[in-house]
């Protein structure tokens, strides 16, 4: 290995590290509502800087600028429950889908530090991400980690019926 690829490898071995303290952290300084609690301040957080991005009804699109896809840094799979036609279900006021995040930065840095998937670092980066999609809908958005594996996460996201 070059001494470039190196230096590479180390810095986002530390960003790991670091991404892993500040999410032990959170857990000690606030207990066991800290994924929660993350979420939400990341929501409000995501939900101010999604101002920057422009608005659309087209989800596919919506998911690219937000999961920065055209980098390459999170691949997204939608995934169809068995025997519909449709991505979307309806669930009472609201609808939903599920997409799989097969390749995912902080789900690579939970894997290199031993931390458990789907904690405080999933619910920080799914907050941000439900509010930077809130701004672009310009519509009530949530997301839910349903599984959290070693290959991929399956993720929910919620909206208002009627607005899919």
């Amino acid at each position: 290995m070059d001494g470039n690829a190196e230096r590479v490898q180390a810095k986002a071995r530390s960003l790991a590290d670091i991404l892993s303290v500040i999410g032990l952290a959170a857990e000690g300084a606030i207990g066991p509502s800290a994924p929660r609690v993350m979420y939400f301040a990341a929501k409000d957080l995501g939900t101010k800087e999604g101002i920057r991005l422009d608005h659309t009804d087209d989800l596919e699109q919506a998911l690219r600028w937000v999961l920065d896809m055209e980098k390459g840094s999170c691949s997204v799979f939608f995934w169809k429950e068995p025997g519909k036609e449709d991505y979307w279900n309806e669930e009472g006021k609201y609808v939903y889908l599920r997409f799989l995040i097969s390749e995912c930065p902080v789900r690579d840095a939970c894997l290199v530090c031993g931390v458990p998937l789907g904690g405080t670092h999933c619910q920080a980066t799914h907050g941000y991400w439900a509010g930077l999609l809130e701004s672009v809908f310009s519509r009530k958005v949530d997301l839910f980690t349903e599984r959290a594996g070693f290959g991929s996460c399956l993720i929910r996201l919620r909206t208002a019926a009627g607005s899919a």
